[in-house]
């Protein structure tokens, strides 16, 4: 997880504590559990935090030049998130709300050093308890994002930081694929990543891989995993849950309860989750 997102974690963490001490002291006074809970006390405010390049485009639209662009980082915060490929010559950014969007709350992006870095709105930071209605104009806004293909096909990286957004890839090949939620699934079509990293506090993984990753990293407090792979893969899995099972479709041995391998055991595959499955099936083209 960036940095930069820690820190507003436990800035938040800290107004949580805060709120939960005026709630404790709301009660002690008499006050309703349920008023409390459903006030404007316990409205969370959220972030939006950037850097950027570009103005705002009425048609929510954004064309740009893919030539330099060697890989892609999204910082969203509340909406659904897809990158997939297309015939074409520029990246297109294409974003949809429930509200009409403004040059306070586009998209913003900018590139540096050969990273396109796709943020959700422009630079501020606000976090807190709400006392008033005004938190209700952050948007929910849906982004697509459309690679060329040749690009879409040699990435040295894709990394989505994101609050609460279901993500859709694909046709993606890169190097590594790292995604960080707190609360959203993650579903892929025909991926192709050396490493892959899924971090999320409340997600599930279904992904459908073209070849086996070198790495494979899965951590969530509540999801399940399910995995579908090439025929003959080779990996050792450390397999680690509260409450959770395994399933393969693959041959398995297991090294102890915790550890299996499906052939050579050449990949390194962790999942580690409080409550959630884990599923390996073949892949069927």
């Amino acid at each position: 997880m960036k940095h930069s997102t820690k820190i507003i974690l436990l800035a938040s963490a800290g107004l949580i504590s805060f709120g939960l001490i005026l709630s404790i002291i709301g009660l002690i006074c008499g006050g309703s559990l349920t008023n409390i809970m459903e006030s404007d006390l316990w409205r969370f405010v959220g972030y939006k935090k950037v850097h950027y390049d570009n103005t705002f485009e009425n048609d929510n639209t954004y064309h740009i030049s893919a030539s330099s662009i060697r890989s892609i980082s999204i910082d969203w915060i509340d909406g659904d998130i897809s990158v997939i490929p297309y015939d074409g010559d520029d990246i297109i950014l294409t974003e949809s709300s429930n509200k009409e969007l403004d040059d306070e709350y586009c998209l913003r992006y900018r590139i540096k050093h050969g990273v396109l870095q796709v943020e959700y709105c422009k630079s501020n930071y606000y976090i807190g308890f709400s006392f008033s209605d005004n938190d209700d104009n952050l948007p929910i806004k849906a982004l697509e994002i459309k690679v060329p293909k040749n690009i879409a096909e040699s990435l040295q990286e894709l990394d989505v930081d994101a609050i609460s957004s279901d993500i859709y890839l694909e046709n993606i090949a890169a190097q590594a694929l790292s995604i960080d939620t707190i609360s959203g699934n993650l579903t892929g079509n025909l991926l192709l990543a050396d490493d892959i990293t899924f971090d999320s506090t409340s997600g599930s993984m279904d992904l459908k891989l073209s070849h086996c990753p070198s790495s494979f990293e899965m951590y969530t407090i509540s999801g399940d995993c399910v995995v579908y792979l090439p025929k003959k893969p080779s990996l050792d899995c450390d397999f680690d849950t509260i409450s959770g099972n395994f399933h393969s479709e693959f041959d398995i041995n297991f090294k102890d309860e915790d550890e299996f391998i499906i052939g050579s055991g050449k990949a390194s595959f962790e999942f580690s989750s409080t409550s959630g499955d884990m599923t390996i099936k073949k892949l069927k083209l």
